[in-house]
């Protein structure tokens, strides 16, 4: 005795079950609905690879500050700009110089204690062969100097003004241009290189007289 099995019936919670035809239809318009999502993100999420892209977009203009060369004014300019301000001197008129006519005429004062620092600074030069020194009586040189602020002497005049010119008498014989035997330097006459004899002609010779 054959027994027969009853079919059991299996119940799907997802809903009653789905034709081949009708499943395959769902998942194609899953892929076209992934595939169109795709392509609007890609196209939203790069507008500036886009707007580069493109022949037409704007090209980024430059932050740099261009330099400007500003051409200066030619004197000529300036000359007229000042005429025309009333100014009568120009840049290209020479500048005068103010000359004093009180220092104009003045001399240059060379005080006593100058001429003695000078005469005293060429008689320490060596002497050398070939160049001329002078014979002055020891007194008249001595007087000089006190006269000048220097070691005082005695009989030499006050002031500088009353030296006078150089007084060789007492080197000399009773024959003109002869001098005297057995005189002493530093004691009977001093040696002054020729640079010192004419700054004393220079000082203290009369104009008439030279």
């Amino acid at each position: 005795m054959t027994q027969l099995t009853t079919p059991t019936t299996t119940t799907s919670l997802n809903g009653p079950p789905q034709s081949p035809s009708a499943s395959s239809e769902l998942q194609s318009r899953k892929r076209l609905r992934s595939q169109s999502a795709s392509s609007t993100t890609s196209g939203a999420s790069s507008p500036k690879r886009a707007a580069s892209d493109s022949p037409d977009a704007p090209k980024p203009t430059s932050t740099a500050t261009p330099s400007i060369a500003i051409p200066e004014p030619a004197d000529e300019e300036i000359d007229e700009y000042m005429q025309s301000q009333g100014e009568s001197l120009t840049l290209t008129d020479a500048i005068p110089t103010v000359v004093d006519p009180a220092a104009a005429g003045e001399e240059e004062v060379i005080t006593p204690k100058h001429k003695l620092d000078a005469v005293q600074a060429l008689k320490t030069q060596q002497l050398e062969v070939g160049d001329t020194w002078y014979v002055v009586d020891h007194a008249w040189y001595a007087g000089w100097e006190s006269a000048c602020g220097g070691r005082p002497f005695k009989g030499a005049p006050e002031h500088e003004d009353f030296v006078g010119s150089v007084d060789n008498t007492p080197l000399s014989t009773r024959q003109i241009g002869r001098l005297k035997r057995d005189l002493l330097e530093g004691v009977d006459y001093e040696l002054v290189p020729e640079t010192v004899w004419a700054l004393f002609v220079e000082w203290y010779v009369p104009e008439s007289s030279s």
